[in-house]
């Protein structure tokens, strides 16, 4: 059986310490990121929704104007 020298096993906890180091960064850019793309998404959403209010608003007043031209058709 290998005997570990306390070397080693302090270099082991120094490198583990970066390693949770490492981790812990980058946990924080992906929150960070995360919170982003959430708030992207709900502008996006919110653009979703006003487009669709708006195309079925256009959808209306093309149905409108063909109603009015049919009735114009059909008087003359």
């Amino acid at each position: 059986m290998k005997s570990i020298s306390e070397n080693e096993v302090l270099s082991a906890i120094d490198s583990l310490e970066n390693r949770i180091e490492d981790l812990i960064k980058e946990k924080d850019q992906m929150y960070l990121e995360n919170q982003s793309l959430k708030d992207e998404n709900s502008e996006l959403i919110e653009d979703y929704k006003e487009m669709k209010q708006k195309n079925s608003l256009a959808k209306d007043k093309a149905e409108t104007i063909l109603d009015r031209l049919n009735e114009i058709e059909n008087s003359a």
